[in-house]
C-alpha cells in the first residue's frame, strides 16, 4: 500500500486494472470474474470493457465501521463487495496490526537516508 497518498477510492477495479480468467472472461475485479464483462476473443474486448463504464463504489468513511477508523485512508476502506462479511472484518485485523509497523520501517528508513534528520 501507498501511505503516503490517501485512497479516496476503496478500489481500482475497472479503472486502473483489469482481470482475464481462464475462459479469457475479462472483469474488473477477480470478485466479479464470475459475471465477466467482455472476452479477449470480442473483437473489441478493451471496447466492450468501457461500455460497461466505471465501478464506482463509496469511499471510505461512508461505512459506520470505517468512518472511526485511523486507518481509512490507508486501506481506502477495503474491498466493497465484502463489506459487512467476516472476510472483511479479518483484512481490516491485519492492516490494523500492519500499517503501524510499515510506518515505523519507512521512518527508518528515511532517518538512514538522511541522519541530520534527527535531533
Amino acid at each position: 500500500a501507498r501511505l503516503d497518498l490517501p485512497h479516496d477510492a476503496p478500489c481500482s477495479a475497472g479503472s486502473d486494472y483489469l482481470v482475464v480468467n481462464v475462459q479469457g472472461g475479462v472483469a474488473g475485479c477477480q470478485m466479479l470474474l464470475g459475471s465477466p464483462w467482455a472476452s479477449i476473443d470480442h473483437e473489441d474486448p478493451l471496447g466492450a470493457v468501457r461500455q460497461q463504464g466505471r465501478l464506482l463504489f463509496r469511499p471510505p468513511g461512508e461505512e459506520s465501521n470505517c468512518a472511526r477508523c485511523t486507518w481509512r485512508r490507508a486501506c481506502g476502506g477495503g474491498c466493497p463487495l465484502l463489506r459487512g462479511s467476516d472476510l472483511h472484518d479479518q483484512y481490516c485485523g491485519v492492516y490494523r496490526a500492519l500499517f503501524p509497523e510499515l510506518l515505523r520501517l519507512e521512518g527508518e528508513r528515511l532517518v538512514a537516508m538522511e541522519p541530520a534528520l534527527l535531533p
